[in-house]
């Protein structure tokens, strides 16, 4: 499905979001039916405070880099949305961890580490194969840093989703780092929007 939004991208960039929710949601009923799923995973508050704290301490060590990287880099870019949209940025900060996050990580993390998991057999494998489905899925976009952004993100997440067994507090960090990208200005390197 990727592959074919990615061939027909400028026809589908008005619906990206719309077909990713409708997988998203197809995915998500096909977990609930699955008697083996972990249905605690989908919002699994345990440990939520360390991992918060881990999740954040991450965040500190490299944020910056990414902010130095768009403030040298792309200056045109750098806090465009905060300064220039605000209204739009503080929409983003909001809607992106439900809208966005949330219904990524039942495709890329949920339904991938429960389909997979016995066929794969090592979770090692398995990390790497969400995170290059995660890239991939991002071709769409059709730029090197949207690509780059999201094989780095697909690890990370994959990993905390690996670690926690909760899909919460997965969207939690995706939301966080997409929140981010689009306040830093790297966002448009991930929006329909700017696909020509």
């Amino acid at each position: 499905i990727p592959g074919l939004i990615y061939l027909y991208r400028h026809e589908a960039k008005h619906y990206a979001l719309t077909i990713m929710l409708l997988i998203a949601a197809l995915l998500f009923v096909l977990l609930l039916r699955q008697k083996d799923f972990d249905r605690d995973s989908l919002l699994r508050r345990e440990g939520l405070r360390p991992w918060l704290r881990r999740i954040l301490r991450f965040f500190a060590l490299n944020a910056g880099i990414l902010v130095l990287y768009t403030w040298y880099y792309h200056p045109d870019i750098f806090l465009g949305l905060p300064e220039n949209r605000p209204l739009h940025w503080f929409a983003v900060l909001l809607l992106y961890p439900v809208l966005s996050a949330y219904p990524q990580e039942i495709i890329y993390r949920a339904w991938m580490f429960h389909r997979y998991r016995d066929l794969v057999g090592d979770q090692g494998v398995l990390v790497v194969l969400s995170a290059a489905a995660f890239g991939f899925a991002h071709l769409f976009f059709d730029n090197w840093i949207a690509i780059v952004l999201s094989l780095a993100g697909g690890f990370v997440f994959a990993n905390t989703y690996l670690r926690s067994r909760s899909l919460l507090i997965t969207a939690i960090e995706h939301g966080l780092w997409g929140d981010f990208l689009f306040t830093v200005g790297l966002g448009m390197f991930l929006f329909t929007g700017n696909i020509e």
